[in-house]
């Protein structure tokens, strides 16, 4: 269940304003005006951060095709990768609160996630098909008022390109449970039971200051 505040009604919009729930994986790694980054709760890898608007929104297909979103996010993966290694972007779009797409989360983000695997070769042979090759920008347009799922495997393009799913119903957790699965964490795959805010507090500390 996400953890929220009574004034703000969520959680990453408390952030966004200071509080803290779970010690450093909710505090700010990078941020500006508009955006900020943090070590993921329940982080099946070390060096999983989420990207995250600090306006209040279900998901991203606004924001992909601007420039300042554009930017922050080149600036996240480059911090990311310097430290970890190579690493993929993903979303689950919801269209509506409390949606399992949105894993119980109802405030947009974008997942970076160190991997030495291909994220590309586990979604291939999992049980969804259907998935188009599209410019991040055009996902909009192209899934409508549809949830989805969007992934890239090089998210330091300057045009954001990878493969989208879109949903004829939600799914939970889709991506995570892809990864738990190849390495062998499917019993902590759910981060609503398995914080691992230890994984969270190294992250944090490896990105929170970089040469």
């Amino acid at each position: 269940m996400e953890n929220k505040d009574s004034e703000f009604g969520c959680r990453f919009c408390a952030i966004a304003h200071g509080r803290t729930f779970h010690g450093a994986a909710d505090i700010p790694i990078d941020g500006d005006e508009s955006y900020f980054s943090v070590a993921s709760i329940g982080a099946l890898v070390e060096g999983w951060s989420l990207i995250v608007p600090r306006e209040h929104r279900l998901s991203l297909p606004g924001l992909y095709g601007q420039q300042a979103f554009s930017a922050f996010t080149r600036r996240i993966v480059e911090r990311v990768e310097s430290r970890y290694g190579s690493t993929v972007v993903f979303e689950h779009g919801a269209n509506e609160p409390g949606s399992l797409t949105n894993c119980g989360t109802d405030h947009a983000h974008l997942h970076v996630v160190p991997l030495a695997f291909s994220l590309q070769e586990l979604v291939r042979i999992s049980p969804l098909t259907d998935w188009k090759r599209i410019r991040a920008s055009e996902i909009s347009a192209a899934a409508r008022t549809s949830e989805y799922l969007f992934f890239s495997e090089h998210p330091l393009e300057k045009d954001l390109t990878g493969y989208l799913h879109v949903l004829r119903t939600p799914i939970s957790q889709f991506f995570r449970k892809l990864i738990a699965n190849h390495t062998g964490k499917t019993a902590i795959a759910d981060y609503r039971a398995h914080l691992l805010l230890d994984t969270a507090e190294r992250t944090h500390q490896r990105l929170a200051h970089v040469d």
